[in-house]
């Protein structure tokens, strides 16, 4: 078999819903036949970064496959066309995210977007890097220079991450209008994608387009996905769209409870003094108030040894007290003051596999 053959069987057998022991058989043959090439071609790219990327599959450790690549680029780099080098500069850069070093990982993506080639991985992984990890060499504002890669990714590909990505990066810049047109399009193309109707719900709200957000918000109470926007996320937007109702039936109807979180504690108390439930209300704060104060005494007898020290102990005490504070005045302020906690949605990156050989992800003809 050639090395599309491979992948495409590797990538049928994952579809099939067969499991790692089952499939594993493939990733050792396609090794084999992987180190013959090799041997017979040792600047052969593609098969270089398959191999890499097999070893990965086969749970050997990240320097293995760093090691194979940095060989290759020390030997023949200068004979490198500009797209076999980003191919090994953005691979070598998600190893050395594997691996934790961030330096080398930001380091070899912007060696790959120096090139100026027409990938878009390497584009959107740096822009994600320096927007959540604030941190890349020779910058001086981070998010100004990520939105020009974000862009240039969406440019180079209509795929769901760049774009939505490039949206989310616009509405974080305050480009509101133009993220909603990036998230609408997103929606029409697959109506069921909670991020697109998150991105479009909150977008619509900013533009004084309520019924469009009240619209999405009920949309996504009512899909069960996979998708990162959770219930926290759809309450904000029914409260923001003033469906009060609905924002507490998120929490109540929630797995998870947040009592302890004054974020959304807040907006609980105010829709349920906002619903004329004022006896809901108070029993709700005095069990949060119970509970808040056994945590408290819990943590004040916890015992202490060489990894729990008393100033832990005392930090962790504190930030107790606060929380406990923070969840008083604000109960304090809808009761007497009718206070209304603002609340401001965040919109989050999709992260995905940049690894442009990736058996697992990448399109083969």
């Amino acid at each position: 078999m050639a090395i599309n053959e491979y992948i495409k069987n590797i990538q049928q057998e994952i579809s099939n819903g067969k499991s790692y022991e089952e499939y594993v058989y493939l990733f050792e043959e396609y090794k084999k036949y992987l180190e013959s090439v090799i041997e017979q071609n040792p600047s052969d790219i593609t098969a270089v970064c398959q191999y890499a990327a097999v070893l990965m599959e086969l749970r050997y450790s990240s320097d293995d496959s760093i090691k194979i690549m940095e060989e290759t680029l020390s030997q023949f780099e200068n004979e490198l066309a500009n797209s076999e080098r980003v191919r090994l500069y953005t691979n070598l850069a998600f190893y050395y995210d594997e691996n934790g070093n961030e330096d080398k990982q930001i380091a070899f993506l912007e060696k790959a977007v120096n090139l100026k080639h027409d990938t878009p991985n390497a584009y959107d992984a740096l822009a994600v890097c320096i927007t959540t990890k604030a941190r890349c060499i020779n910058t001086t504002s981070d998010f100004t220079v990520a939105l020009p890669l974000f862009e240039q990714a969406a440019r180079l590909s209509n795929e769901f991450r760049y774009q939505y990505n490039y949206a989310t990066a616009l509405y974080i810049a305050g480009n509101i209008a133009k993220a909603k047109n990036i998230f609408e399009k997103l929606y029409y193309q697959d109506n069921k994608n909670k991020n697109a109707i998150y991105g479009l719900g909150v977008c619509s709200y900013y533009l004084d387009n309520t019924k469009t957000a009240l619209e999405m918000a009920n949309l996504l109470a009512n899909i069960d996905t996979d998708d990162e926007v959770d219930e926290f996320q759809i309450a904000e937007l029914f409260y923001l769209c003033d469906d009060y109702a609905k924002h507490n039936a998120m929490f109540d109807n929630c797995k998870i409870h947040y009592y302890y979180d004054v974020s959304w504690l807040a907006p609980y108390f105010y829709c349920l003094r906002a619903l004329g439930k004022d006896s809901e209300l108070l029993q709700k704060y005095k069990e949060v108030v119970r509970s808040k104060t056994e945590e408290i005494k819990d943590a004040k007898a916890e015992e202490l040894d060489d990894s729990y020290t008393v100033e832990n102990r005392n930090e962790y005490v504190a930030k107790l007290q606060k929380e406990f504070y923070d969840i008083e005045e604000a109960y304090r302020k809808i009761i007497w003051e009718n206070d209304k906690p603002e609340l401001s949605p965040k919109l989050y990156f999709v992260y995905g596999c940049y690894l442009i050989d990736c058996p697992r992800h990448q399109r083969v003809l």
